[in-house]
């Protein structure tokens, strides 16, 4: 059952990648090579002040991460818009750009942290909570 359960996860996670609206909101580096190109789904989820939005880190350059080549990470992040603090829920990192190609999965939710001002964290959390 537990097997089922993690195959439908992923699979509902792939199809939910593929037909994503990807709307940049940060580009650090991209003209000259370095760096990570955000972005973020327009499908936002929102339960009163929670909100679930899915957001994707591409990489410009690669990083290798255990052996890896870590080209992407696309990940669900919670919101609380009340106490402005945020965490992951759901993280997935690629081999490819743009969330293609498959490395590695995790369903670990992180703990609760406040995105400091000026990050693209804190940036991720007012485009959460507008």
């Amino acid at each position: 059952m537990k097997k089922i359960f993690l195959t439908l996860l992923i699979i509902f996670s792939f199809s939910n990648i593929a037909s994503a609206e990807w709307i940049k909101i940060a580009d650090d580096g991209s003209g000259t090579g370095t760096g990570v190109v955000v972005y973020y789904d327009s499908a936002i989820i929102k339960h009163g002040n929670i909100v679930k939005i899915w957001v994707m880190y591409d990489n410009v350059t690669v990083a290798p991460i255990n052996g890896y080549t870590i080209k992407s990470m696309v990940g669900l992040n919670e919101y609380d818009c009340t106490e402005r603090r945020s965490r992951s829920l759901q993280g997935t990192l690629f081999s490819e750009n743009m969330g293609s190609g498959y490395v590695d999965s995790s369903n670990e939710v992180s703990s609760w942290e406040y995105p400091r001002p000026g990050t693209i964290y804190a940036r991720e959390m007012d485009i959460a909570c507008k």
